[in-house]
């Protein structure tokens, strides 16, 4: 989200005393390109951005450990009314997370897998340019997942629906919407990379571009 954006959301909740935001920072430590946005909570001065995370991207999905940071004026309401929650993540699990970031070690495994992540993007990108010529990328800089609008006639279901008769897995973003997707992105598809092995990608691009364009 561009910084004028996330300027406009603060002063949306500014403008009453009763507005939060609730920031899900999602894939927020892979950036490819440019300098980091500033998050939400970190732009917002009146306390008005709730702040979640988690590290399940970034470290290992079966790390079943979130976090989440209130406004200082939050934390009484929530110890009061909140307090009979029990956290399921294991106390042994919390103090090996707590040390791995106390020690430095986070951050170089976030710059290490940083890396590894861009040359998959990299190889990616180049492989949609060179067999989907007419698909559009959207979101490439950032994240584990680019959008991809295929322009070639089909819409998300069918675009998923071909792929899948390939062996290829693909998202439709309506999945993404709480109602239709604008009309733009009804040929729009979600294609993740973080799984992949590097020379996987090629090939399964390829076979996008027989079930799209040579079907």
């Amino acid at each position: 989200m561009p910084i004028n954006r996330r300027v406009q959301l603060l002063n949306w909740a500014y403008y009453k005393p009763d507005r939060y935001i609730i920031e899900d920072d999602y894939d927020s430590e892979f950036r490819y390109i440019g300098k980091p946005i500033p998050s939400l909570q970190g732009l917002d001065h009146k306390g008005r951005v709730i702040y979640i995370g988690s590290f399940s991207k970034s470290l290992s999905p079966s790390l079943r450990i979130s976090y989440m940071v209130l406004p200082a004026q939050l934390v009484e309401d929530y110890q009061r009314k909140m307090s009979f929650t029990i956290c399921s993540a294991p106390a042994v699990e919390q103090e090996i997370l707590s040390r791995f970031i106390e020690n430095g070690f986070y951050d170089s495994h976030l710059n290490r897998m940083r890396k590894i992540y861009r040359q998959k993007r990299e190889t990616l990108v180049a492989a949609i340019q060179k067999m989907l010529p007419n698909a559009v990328i959207i979101g490439a800089n950032a994240g584990l997942h680019l959008i991809l609008k295929v322009n070639n006639g089909m819409e998300g279901d069918r675009l998923v629906e071909t792929a899948k008769e390939k062996r290829v897995l693909i998202y439709d973003i309506s999945r993404f919407f709480c109602d239709a997707p604008p009309a733009n992105y009804r040929d729009a598809v979600a294609l993740g990379f973080a799984t992949l092995k590097e020379n996987e990608i090629i090939p399964a691009i390829a076979l996008l571009n027989e079930a799209w364009f040579h079907a």
